[in-house]
């Protein structure tokens, strides 16, 4: 998988980063939306970003799915304010997912996320994100 985000040119008045639209909610990561906020001011709202990914699924038996991922990110551009590093690489993002069916009824799945800040990042922001979430679905 690969993604690329324009970022916002810092020498002129006018924003010229990428807007997703209706794209601001954790389309590829729960945890990396959240880590982003700050530099956008609004969580989900990523620009100025190079997302390589390898992607893996494979069903188990009917009712269990297995998911998981490896995201690399980088920043085409210097990013700037609070908690900047000297570097345009990112982070790292590890991916893993159980999706389960007990019955036509009864669904969930069990999701944890890792990621590891790379060198854009700052001292006051390089500690390592760990997400991990369940979720129980009732259909009627």
């Amino acid at each position: 998988d690969y993604e690329y985000l324009s970022g916002d040119k810092s020498n002129t008045s006018a924003y010229e980063g990428f807007d997703v639209l209706w794209g601001r909610w954790p389309r590829v990561s729960e945890v990396y939306a959240y880590t982003m906020a700050t530099e956008a001011g609004r969580p989900a709202d990523i620009t100025n970003l190079h997302r390589v990914a390898l992607l893996w699924e494979t069903t188990i038996n009917p009712k269990v799915n297995l998911c998981g991922g490896y995201h690399l990110f980088f920043a085409p551009q210097t990013l700037t304010g609070p908690g900047v590093g000297k570097g345009n690489f990112r982070g790292q993002l590890f991916q893993a997912r159980m999706n389960y069916k007990i019955n036509e009824h009864v669904s969930g799945h069990l999701m944890a996320e890792y990621f590891i800040p790379g060198d854009a990042y700052s001292s006051m922001r390089n500690d390592p994100a760990l997400m991990l979430r369940y979720e129980l679905t009732f259909k009627l």
